[in-house]
């Protein structure tokens, strides 16, 4: 078994931070061992991760397990943490410097998906899109 950095924002920011780019991380990840697991390697690669808060609490930090076949995949996912994100857990400040905003797995945000806005409280008025959101 392995165990590596998940999810596409993670591995997206981790890429591009690889890649020379200047990369900012916003999320929350439970104060555990694969909160450490998910860090890390976003630290190693140069993503400030000033925005990640660490919360302590009965929930952890999500997983997803890959069971591999010959010719398909299963994946089982806890989403953890991550699903009590909320849009007040978002520091919109940290925002307007940014060339490139990306959400994902919103399908698995329960928190963000109530009163999800499509503009921000800022005036520059960014926006985003989210694949299968209407």
């Amino acid at each position: 078994m392995r165990l590596t950095l998940g999810g596409s924002s993670a591995i997206l920011g981790h890429n591009l931070a690889a890649l020379d780019s200047r990369v900012g991380f916003q999320s929350r990840i439970g104060d555990d061992n694969f909160g450490d697991i998910a860090l890390h390697p976003l630290q190693q690669s140069g993503v400030d991760v000033s925005r990640v808060r660490r919360t302590r609490s009965a929930v952890k930090t999500g997983i997803a397990v890959i069971l591999q076949r010959e010719r398909w995949r299963n994946l089982v996912t806890y989403a953890g943490i991550i699903a009590g994100l909320t849009w007040d857990d978002s520091d919109f400040d940290y925002l307007p410097d940014s060339r490139h905003f990306h959400l994902s797995s919103f399908y698995l945000q329960r928190g963000l998906q109530a009163g999800s806005p499509m503009v921000s409280p800022d005036e520059r008025c960014w926006t985003y899109c989210v694949a299968g959101h209407e």
